[in-house]
């Protein structure tokens, strides 16, 4: 319905696109700007998807009319049609709203597909690019790839690319040609590799019960990605663009955190759907700058928790002093998760679980200053070899 919304949209956009460029040239405005979208968009947007076409069939309906004379104006507000206004004026600040660097977030929400198709396209030349590294690594026992197969940090790279195709009067989620090309040189732009290798040794038991040494030559190959400030220092964004670059970052973090679009690679899904992502608390607390490993999602103990993608169950401990009760899930590829301060847990090592199974209920054991969920998701080494990734980048 939206969809339908923002294409009746477009034909103010003349003014929508006037207002959002005012708002890309000042940084005041972007503040004001993403702070009430903030709040108007959490509130109402659910209603908005709702109503918003209804709304615009009656406007079409009646600006014939409004347009008519000033006489017809007058009775036309006599007569109650400051709602009609009014709920104009809200349809053209959402216009302006997806016409701008935020509206990113609405871009698969919206249904139109194009984002998510360029996604897919673009993950399957990174796969490519990755295969040909990985080639390059003969003769190894194993190959290892760093921090993730996958592209991890896509909410940045679209942060990036919003504020840039802004920058070139472009509406960031309509996936023209130009804004296609521009999309696939952020991605390029914020993403290397290197390789590298690695002897592990690890100690293993034979049939016999023996304890043996395990020496092994892993071939590494290591994803590199550039930061937003690092980008925006490359791209030579203005103090402007970087301030709505840093609205559009904490938008993704904020926006109940997690971002309505599921910019999330979309090998997971959220574990404790029930709760509520607290907001920047990874890598560190947002205040404190204590290093925190993983997200909390707030929930009241007894919240149903569930495992964010298929796996076997590795790691069991109902008397943790830190964690509490947890559990750690292995996926495949070095690619673990972990659900702390558990109530009770529900599986036992060495289980298969599916994503979406419930394999606990929230609680607040451990170290904990109230009830909550710890979800970690860590990729590259060993279960107890921490090297921990953001997990809304993983979650769609």
């Amino acid at each position: 319905m939206i969809k339908a919304a923002n294409a009746t949209v477009k034909t103010g956009t003349a003014a929508a696109k006037g207002a959002s460029s005012a708002a890309k040239g000042s940084a005041a405005m972007a503040r004001a700007s993403y702070t009430g979208t903030k709040v108007v968009a959490q509130a109402s947007y659910t209603a908005v998807k709702v109503t918003l076409q209804a709304v615009i069939s009656a406007v079409k309906a009646t600006a014939s009319a409004v347009a008519a004379s000033t006489e017809a104006i007058g009775a036309f507000i006599a007569a109650g049609g400051w709602i009609i206004l009014l709920l104009l004026l809200f349809v053209i600040l959402i216009g302006v709203l997806l016409n701008s660097a935020l509206g990113i977030h609405f871009a698969d929400e919206m249904d139109t597909g194009s984002l998510t198709t360029v996604r897919q396209e673009l993950n399957l030349s990174f796969s490519e690019e990755l295969n040909a590294q990985k080639a390059q690594l003969q003769g190894y026992d194993r190959i290892v790839v760093r921090p993730a197969p996958s592209i991890t940090k896509w909410n940045e790279i679209l942060a990036v690319y919003s504020v840039r195709a802004q920058r070139q009067n472009l509406a960031p989620i309509e996936m023209t040609e130009q804004s296609k090309e521009l999309l696939q040189e952020t991605m390029w732009d914020m993403i290397s590799f290197s390789t590298s290798s690695e002897t592990v040794t690890s100690v293993e038991t034979d049939e016999a019960g023996n304890s043996v040494t395990v020496t092994e030559m892993y071939g590494i190959v290591t994803i590199l990605y550039k930061t937003t400030d690092e980008m925006a220092d490359a791209y030579h964004f203005s103090d402007d663009d970087k301030e709505m670059l840093s609205a559009v970052l904490s938008m993704y973090s904020e926006f109940g955190g997690i971002s309505v679009g599921g910019i999330g690679n979309g090998k997971m899904i959220n574990p404790c759907p029930d709760g509520r992502f607290n907001g920047n608390d990874y890598p560190a607390y947002a205040g404190s700058g204590e290093y925190h490993a993983g997200r909390d999602i707030a929930c009241p103990i007894g919240t149903p928790i569930y495992a964010a993608a298929d796996g076997t169950v590795i790691h069991v401990n109902d008397q943790g002093e830190s964690y509490g009760n947890h559990i750690m899930i292995a996926h495949g590829d070095e690619i673990y998760t972990l659900y702390a301060h558990c109530d009770s847990l529900l599986v036992s090592v060495g289980q298969e679980v599916k994503q979406g199974q419930q394999i606990a209920w929230s609680g607040a054991t451990g170290n904990v200053t109230g009830p909550h969920l710890h979800f970690e998701v860590r990729v590259g080494g060993s279960k107890f070899r921490v090297n921990n990734v953001d997990p809304l980048d993983w979650i769609s």
